[in-house]
């Protein structure tokens, strides 16, 4: 594996950069690939396939010229960014999220948080990775577990590939 860390499949790295211009525009866009170093992607977007398009420090290095970009508004920013590249996610599923539609209606809260967390679990973890949610007492948690993980490149991440990425759902 080179410095860089895992490569991140072209068909994320897409959806990102179309929630990113989604959210700021096509000259916000090309505003932060130049400061990320990205200029490779101002003139075509990677296609949506499974190849990998950069790698996990590249990734992370989009992420914090987003940051660096709105200061102290970036994290808001990043909000947005991860609900439009969710939308897309979503979209680009539509067979799947009808079905979820149409089951989501017979099943308990609690079990379609758990469907929809299984879901999103196996598709960050991608190939190669695996996922695993859990329900314990108040919480269902997902973890996601690759061979390297993407946050151990990000803005000086002091988390290692096992402790990489959870979320949870406590019970309201």
């Amino acid at each position: 594996m080179s410095d860089g860390g895992r490569g991140i499949p072209n068909a994320r790295v897409r959806r990102l950069m179309l929630a990113i211009e989604d959210v700021m525009g096509q000259s916000g866009l090309a505003t932060i690939l130049r400061q990320a170093n990205l200029q490779r992607f101002a003139s075509a977007l990677p296609p949506a396939n499974a190849e990998p398009a950069l790698r996990a420090a590249e990734y992370a290095s989009l992420m914090q010229a987003i940051e660096n970009y709105y200061g102290r508004g970036g994290r808001g920013t990043l909000t947005r960014v991860g609900y439009a590249a969710f939308d897309r996610l979503v979209a680009g599923h539509r067979l799947t999220a009808a079905a979820y539609r149409l089951l989501f209606k017979f099943l308990p809260l609690r079990r379609r948080q758990m469907v929809t967390l299984h879901w999103l679990g196996g598709e960050l973890a991608g190939r190669g990775g695996r996922a695993t949610v859990y329900l314990d007492d108040n919480r269902i948690s997902l973890e996601r577990f690759p061979l390297a993980c993407t946050a151990d490149f990000t803005r000086g991440s002091q988390r290692n590939g096992h402790d990489c990425h959870k979320a949870e759902w406590y019970a309201l």
